[in-house]
């Protein structure tokens, strides 16, 4: 879609409008992780994921200090995020924030 945006860097969010100025979408852009779910999902910063294989709530991911993080919701941080998790992308923060809660 081709449209007239207002942009917020931080959040990621992106106000779109149509040509004619009647249509409002707002999309959020995030990061590739390079990493995929149990499943063959591609993990995007922001996604919330479940740990299949440990006893652990649900986490979000988040980029910080150069580094793809695992954090039980937006202000904490547990640990990094690597290959050998087995996790499945439930939702995103966007679409689920109930998955957190």
């Amino acid at each position: 879609m081709v449209g007239i945006g207002a942009y917020k860097t931080y959040t990621a969010e992106h106000l779109v409008l149509n040509a004619k100025c009647d249509c409002v979408e707002v999309v959020y852009l995030c990061q590739y992780t390079g990493l995929k779910d149990k499943n063959g999902i591609e993990i995007y910063e922001g996604d919330i994921v479940e740990f299949t294989n440990l006893d652990l709530p649900n986490m979000v991911i988040r980029f910080d200090n150069g580094s793809f993080m695992l954090c039980e919701d937006k202000n904490s941080t547990y640990e990094e995020l690597r290959m050998n998790y087995a996790v499945e992308v439930v939702g995103n923060i966007y679409d689920n924030p109930e998955l957190i809660e």
